[in-house]
Parts: structure tokens; sequence; C-alpha cells
């Protein structure tokens, strides 16, 4: 509604490979800003300006994904984690995964969001694409 309503989208233009696959939890690095309306979002974290109900969207292509046996993508705030789990089967069979994760979250002023992803079951393989057309994203928006 105003100007300086905080929201953001960031994307990612290069991947970044091997961030995952052996448990590791991997909190995502996004190097292009398409809009960071109140400077808000830094290449990993959202702050939020105010005490607010904010819309949170999480989009991650990944690849080098078979042979992992389970995986996750949550958005992890000051408050709690939003996780949810990946079909293992659908992860085995595949180079490509997309993971996408959404919550309208209760932030507090200087509360954090963040998108991480976890895959587990092989080695550190797995690589978070990037590319000229947004093919993972991060965003957000105060609604209340």
């Amino acid at each position: 509604n105003y100007p300086l309503q905080s929201a953001f989208l960031v994307t990612m233009t290069n991947t970044v490979a091997d961030v995952t696959g052996d448990g590791t939890a991997y909190t995502v690095v996004w190097d292009t800003e398409v809009f960071d309306q109140n400077g808000d979002m830094s290449t990993t974290t959202y702050t939020a300006p105010v005490t607010a109900r904010v819309q949170l969207s999480c989009c991650v292509l990944l690849q080098q994904v078979v042979a992992h046996t389970s995986s996750a993508s949550q958005i992890t705030t000051s408050n709690r984690s939003y996780r949810t789990s990946i079909n293992p089967a659908a992860v085995q069979a595949a180079n490509f995964y997309t993971v996408t994760n959404s919550i309208l979250a209760d932030m507090d002023a200087a509360d954090t969001a963040t998108c991480v992803i976890t895959l587990s079951g092989s080695t550190k393989t797995v690589d978070v694409f990037g590319g000229t057309t947004p093919t993972s994203a991060f965003s957000g928006i105060i609604l209340a």
C-alpha cells in the first residue's frame, strides 16, 4: 500500500555447486535482487522492520539429486521453522527437482527469515540451480 512497504524478491543467476546431499543444511545465498522495497533483504536473510504478518515463499530448483533418500525445504524464522518434506522416491528418479515452501509467518520487529535446503543419503553433490530465467526465488511481503 505504501512505496516503502517491506516487500522483496530475490533470485539466483548462478548455479551453486555441491551444497548438500550429506545432511548439510544449506542456507540459500541469493545473488540477484529483483526488488527490495525498504531494504530489508540481504543475500541470505530477510529482516522484518516491524511486528507483522509476512507472506514468505521459497522455490528452489535442485540438480544432481539422484540417489538421495531424504530431503526437506524449510523457511526458518526467528520464531519457528516451517518445513516441508520431499518425496524420496521422486528425488531418486530425478536429476532436477523443485522444492517449494510458502507460509504466512508471524514476525516481530528485527526477526529474520531464510530459505534452507537439506538432502541426505549420499554425498554432497546437490546443486542449487540458477539461470537468467529465474528458477529459484525467495519472496516476501508484509500483509498486516
